[in-house]
């Protein structure tokens, strides 16, 4: 609940009161919430880092619902999984070549999220704890490209 009323109030909030844009905000505050996150050390209760994950989760769930021109969700890959795959059948069954790309697009953040997972398992193994630091790198890589494209777009 947190996260969802965080996220909607900077995305309400006017926009002379912030130096960023609202994505730019919410973005580096996940960031700064993994970082804390893998500060935590071993010994420290689950609770606090559950709450922690939960809440940039929520804030990205409730922050960025739409790729290019169609919902997805950026926590989980069920309802992508499903888009995905009606897209797939309407670009075979219809010839649509949009919904071919739709189709793709889903079906890359399903291969991310996979990659994402194995990933983090073998890091998790390895680094316990400070594995969520490279959700942190990752995160930080997506923040630079938002930026860098968003000027792109506004010069």
């Amino acid at each position: 609940m947190l996260g969802v009323f965080t996220a909607e109030s900077i995305k309400n909030s006017p926009k002379k009161a912030r130096a960023w844009d609202w994505a730019s905000i919410v973005l580096t505050i996940e960031l700064a919430a993994i970082v804390i996150v893998g500060f935590i050390p071993a010994s420290a209760s689950n609770i606090a880092i559950s709450i922690a994950v939960s809440f940039v989760s929520s804030l990205q769930v409730s922050s960025f619902r739409k790729l290019v021109d169609a919902p997805y969700n950026t926590t989980m890959s069920t309802g992508n999984l499903r888009s995905a795959t009606q897209a797939a059948y309407m670009a075979i069954t219809k010839k649509d070549r949009q919904a071919a790309i739709r189709s793709m697009r889903y079906y890359l953040i399903i291969l991310s999220f996979l990659s994402g997972a194995l990933i983090g398992g073998i890091l998790t193994h390895h680094l316990g704890i400070h594995a969520i630091w490279f959700s942190g790198i990752v995160l930080s890589g997506g923040l630079l490209l938002y930026l860098t494209h968003k000027d792109r777009d506004e010069s």
